[in-house]
């Protein structure tokens, strides 16, 4: 499905790339701001958007999601998008990238221009979403075009709850990836263009169902930015420790327990919740290509 740079351009939401770069509900000040924007209009310029998907029938158990194809059927073991898709007769599979152009514009600033690298980053991130935006607005309408109106649930990625990340080699080889639209994975299972997305998106008839990034909407969640300065917010503590406390060797790399030891990780989220806090972190702080190599 082919969607235009200049679409993209103007489905980027600036709010977010604000929020990305730290500023929160804050707005740059004004030569900030025309850089931001400097550098957005340099990476539409460059970027090869490309996507490729697959709609599948879908049916849900408690732990399980299985997508029936015209050959053969996929399943997904994972809690967390078995009750995203409770109500999903369909699910799209879905990969989508920038391209190249959106990694060698940052390696150029990189070395020109660290503000302008980091601007990058944070723009390639708001450019992929409302790329992935347009596209599953259009898969909906496709989708819906063939029967009654269809409505969409949010995006699940691996990596996502208890998503497990290798679900990413499934999907990869279910889209053919690589061959079809360049997108490969390292050893890692990183994505590269790096500016990608992977993802199963719900089609439900039920009108009721989530829509894009309207969470902040939602009434079953709060934004934690229109608590601040209003009470007292308790973040939890260190991670490293407590994994050392659970087995993590020296030298090993503590957030590859998320993959290889998930009910860890979650056990000492839900032990922080307990103990009173009000938000959690991920474990990533490490995360990049270098040390997880």
């Amino acid at each position: 499905m082919e969607i235009r740079n200049e679409d993209i351009r103007k489905r980027v939401n600036m709010r977010e790339i604000y929020r990305y770069l730290g500023y929160g509900a804050k707005t740059p000040d004004d030569s900030t701001d025309m850089m931001i924007r400097e550098v957005l209009g340099d990476l539409v310029r460059v970027i090869t958007p490309k996507n490729v998907y697959k709609i599948y029938a879908c049916s849900t158990s408690a732990a399980e999601v299985v997508l029936r194809g015209e050959n053969r059927s996929v399943s997904f073991e994972s809690r967390n998008l078995a009750a995203n898709l409770a109500q999903c007769g369909q699910v799209a599979l879905i990969a989508a990238t920038l391209g190249l152009g959106a990694d060698k514009l940052l390696q150029k600033y990189e070395i020109l221009n660290m503000t302008k690298a980091t601007i990058t980053q944070a723009c390639g991130a708001a450019c992929i979403e409302a790329y992935c935006n347009i596209l599953q607005e259009q898969i909906c309408e496709e989708a819906s075009a063939k029967e009654r109106q269809l409505y969409l649930r949010p995006r699940f990625s691996p990596g996502y709850g208890d998503l497990p990340l290798n679900c990413q080699k499934t999907i990869f080889e279910e889209l053919e990836c690589t061959r079809r639209i360049g997108l490969t994975l390292t050893d890692s299972l990183l994505m590269y263009p790096t500016k990608s997305v992977s993802a199963l998106i719900g089609l439900t008839a039920n009108p009721q169902s989530c829509h894009i990034g309207k969470c902040r909407d939602c009434e079953n969640t709060v934004d934690f930015r229109e608590l601040l300065g209003k009470k007292i917010l308790f973040f939890d503590g260190g991670m490293g420790t407590l994994l050392q406390e659970r087995g993590l060797q020296t030298g090993e790399v503590p957030e590859t327990w998320n993959i290889l030891h998930p009910d860890v990780i979650r056990q000492i989220h839900r032990e922080y919740l307990s103990a009173g806090c009000n938000m959690v972190s991920a474990n990533t702080f490490g995360v990049n290509a270098f040390k997880c190599k």
